[in-house]
Parts: C-alpha cells; structure tokens; sequence
C-alpha cells in the first residue's frame, strides 16, 4: 500500500512519455545463476502422488448477483483447493474480511463436491475454518461450495460504496498462503500496514447487475466478456480478484506493448488521468526490462476517495488528492504515487510476501523502484525526488519490524519505505551495479508465483554480491532468531 506524500504544485509542463533509449543492464561478464534456497523446494512425494509442483492451481468460480437498489450481493462461491504442501492437511482455513463489520457477511450454506452440507465448521469475526472428512494428503484436492450475502456498508475504502462509487475488493472467502512451519498464514488487522498474505489461484468470476443504471461503468483486476447486464471475467495466476463499479467514472485507455491500461477516473479529472495513464506506460515498460517481463496484458488504476493508494493484483486504488491537485509534470506526488504501485505489480503480485511481519520486502522495493523511474526517465528530477520522498521526513527505525510493532503511521512508513530505500540504494553501492540488478531480476524470476521471504531476498544477494553484506545489514535491520 501506498501511503499519502505531501502535496507538490511546483510542476507546470504537460508531461508526455520520454522518447528516451530503452534502460540497459549494466554490461559485464555473465554470474551464474544462484539456486534457489533449500527450503523453497518441498520434499519428495510419493510416485504414486502427484508432485505438488505440478498440481493445477486452487481455483474459486465465482457467480454474483449485486443489486444496486439494496447494495447488496448474493453469491455462489465454488472452490477447488490443490495441496501443493509437503504435508497433509487436516483442514481449510478461509480468511473472510467482510465478516470484520457486523451484519455485513451472511453464510447461507457450505457443500461439499457431493452437494451434502458441511455441517461442522468454525465461523470467526475473520475466518471459516472447516474440518475435511479425512487429511488431505500432498496432491490431492478438495472441493466445496460456499453460498453468502454480501451487505455493502456506506463506507470508504476497500469494500463498500460512497455517493460516487462501490469498491468489492477482499470480498469473498479466500484461502491465505500457507506455511509448513506456520501453517495457515492469518493475521489480524493493525491501524498501519497490511495482513493478508495472498497465495496464487485462478479466477472465473460471473457478475450480475441488477437495477444499475444504464450509465454504470466497471472497473476490474481483468477485462471481460458482457452480455447484457452479465459480466465474465477471467484472471490466471492472480493473488485476487478486484471490482470498481461508478456511473461518474472516466474511462481512459492506451496500449503499451501489448497491455491494455486503462484509468478509470471522476470525470474533473479527465487530464490528470491522461497524464497517469503515460506514467503507467513508461513504468511499465522500464520495469519490465529491469525487473522482469510484465505478466499479464492489462492493469488498471481506479481513482477512490480514500485516503491513500491500495494495490491488488492487476488493479490498484489511488487517492483523489493527487488528482485533484496534480500540477501537470513529473514533479507530482501523481506520478510517484502511480509509478509506486505500478511496482507493486511486481514486488506483491508477481512476488508474493507476508506484508504483516515482513512488509519492507515489497514496500520498500516499491518505494525504491520510483527512484529508478526518476533516474531512468527524468534525471533531472531525481534530487528533488530524495528530498520530497525521503529527506524530508528524516526517517529513522529498523527496516524489518513486523506491522504490529508499529503504533502510528509515521513511524511505520519511516522505518519500512523510506529508510527500506535508503537500504537498497546503499546495497546498490556495496554490491555494484551489475550485481546489484542481477538480484532483482533473479529474485523476480525465481520468485515469481510464490511467497518469498528476507532470508530468500539475501540468500540470492549474497550469493550474486562481489562483497559481505553484514555490515550493511546490521546497520539498517534487527537481527532476526
């Protein structure tokens, strides 16, 4: 997530995509490529199992009916769970964030794949947990049906409706990523930072509009398929899936090497979305040559009226105040804010992680990745990013606290995304440039669909850096047990 920066006026050009020579890795004799940790592997199974590795991903098929006149939804959730874990399990866990609010969530009915009900299971403010009939072993499925009603509150933010837009996101009962040490990976919410950790799934999701006016515009993770007031979306290899519903949006759209972006802005901020939509393209563009090759062939960005930006896979959020008061060039917070969660599509959705007890590990790649934008695209404006970003806020703390060690705000971004940046700007001098963007890109390709933790992070740098790293990483992180 994103957090709000204060507001900068001083930009007056009208910015437009640089006509500039694609970025370049750094050119040296080929490092061979690290191996990935040990524990990244999951033991042998039997050969009479199919390998976890190779099961198909879990799989939600989603039909909803959402009904303008009653903000609400009625919805039949079909689950197809794959163990790819090295052990059996004895039950699922689904992380249900709408029940947080009372009166919102309704359980109708669970089924097993055999249309008999699942009688025995354990619904919390957060969670279902349902038993299986016996242990799953590794390779193996589960299947089951959740029925529910959905009850928007009138709230901002993340799931609910304002007087000028619904937002459905973390909407329905989800399977978290899951530990062999932990199990289950379930947080609660904290006042700062995020807690749901995502794994990878695929998504067939059918909506229904009821009573919505002829004007309605969707947003979403994907584009779709209409026919009439039914809309089907598909999303492969995706951590979630994310809707956006206004009848006052602007749509804006461009195509950027083969990937449709699209802003979906108020309609006063017709230009300022213009200009977000460019800032997207070239991020676009430059990441996936530093980083790795963009997955998918859309994104989207959906203007909110929350106060801060919010990433989701193939779709993210950002606050109305960096339309509303963006100057016009690259000196904006717009163009930070969009090219920062423009990031997240790599450091998040691409390469997953657990943003409740490590979170620097996308924020802080996120925040740095503006900094390689500024300096790839507009150098000139690279001194002026240090010190509107991070300068200014003199930040202090140890980049790898956990969320709950946070009481406000501040601290929280000081420590994780602003002194985070300043850690791999300094990582960056000790490794050198070669080695340093070898690490992202390795750690993007070896990553990439899975959940990756620090010590993976460092396993790989310390493999590919010419140099110890430990004084580094004393300085700026607490030692971990």
């Amino acid at each position: 997530m994103l957090q709000p920066a204060p507001h900068d006026t001083l930009g007056v050009s009208t910015p437009t995509l640089p006509s500039s020579v694609p970025w370049q890795p750094p050119q040296a004799t080929a490092l061979s490529s690290p191996t990935a940790p040990a524990s990244a592997t999951p033991p042998a199974t039997p050969s009479s199992t199919p390998t976890p590795h190779h099961l198909p991903t879990t799989q939600y098929d989603i039909k909803a009916k959402i009904d303008y006149k009653t903000l609400s939804l009625e919805v039949n959730e079909a689950v197809i769970f794959s163990n790819k874990n090295p052990l059996p399990l004895e039950n699922l866990l689904f992380v249900v964030e709408a029940n947080q609010k009372p009166g919102m969530f309704t359980l109708n009915a669970l089924h097993w794949e055999d249309d008999t009900s699942i009688n025995t299971f354990t619904l919390t403010e957060d969670t279902i947990l349902v038993p299986l009939k016996q242990a799953l072993p590794p390779g193996r499925t589960a299947t089951l049906a959740i029925s529910y009603t959905l009850k928007l509150p009138q709230r901002q933010g993340t799931l609910g409706y304002t007087s000028r837009q619904i937002n459905i996101a973390d909407w329905y009962p989800v399977l978290p990523a899951y530990s062999p040490q932990s199990g289950w990976l379930v947080h609660p919410p904290h006042l700062v930072g995020e807690h749901l950790v995502y794994d990878i799934a695929d998504y067939s999701v059918e909506l229904q509009l009821i009573n919505f006016p002829s004007e309605t515009v969707i947003a979403a993770s994907t584009p779709c398929e209409r026919v009439g007031n039914t809309l089907t979306f598909f999303a492969q290899q995706a951590r979630n899936f994310t809707l956006s519903i206004s009848s006052e949006y602007k749509k804006l759209s461009r195509n950027e090497n083969g990937v449709l972006l699209s802003a979906y802005v108020f309609s006063e901020h017709e230009q300022a979305g213009i200009n977000a939509l460019n800032y997207m393209a070239d991020a676009i563009t430059l990441f996936s040559e530093m980083f790795h090759p963009y997955p998918r062939n859309s994104l989207t960005l959906v203007e909110w009226q929350n106060q801060d930006g919010m990433e989701y896979d193939g779709l993210f959020f950002l606050n109305w105040n960096y339309f509303e008061y963006a100057p016009g060039g690259a000196r904006s917070g717009l163009a930070s804010m969009v090219v920062h969660e423009t990031a997240h599509q790599w450091w998040y959705a691409l390469v997953g992680n657990d943003p409740a007890v490590e979170p620097w590990l996308d924020e802080a790649l996120c925040t740095y990745s503006e900094k390689l934008f500024y300096e790839q695209r507009y150098p000139e404006l690279l001194s002026w990013w240090w010190d509107y970003r991070i300068h200014h806020y003199k930040p202090e703390g140890a980049v790898n606290k956990t969320i709950y060690e946070f009481a406000a705000y501040r601290p929280y971004v000081n420590a994780t995304y602003l002194r985070g940046a300043l850690f791999l700007e300094d990582l960056r001098n000790v490794m050198g440039e070669e080695a340093f963007f070898n690490l992202l890109s390795e750690y993007a390709k070896q990553y990439q669909g899975k959940l990756a933790k620090s010590q993976d992070f460092f396993d790989i740098a310390a493999e590919i850096s010419p140099v110890s790293l430990s004084e580094l990483t004393n300085r700026y992180f607490i030692p971990t047990p």
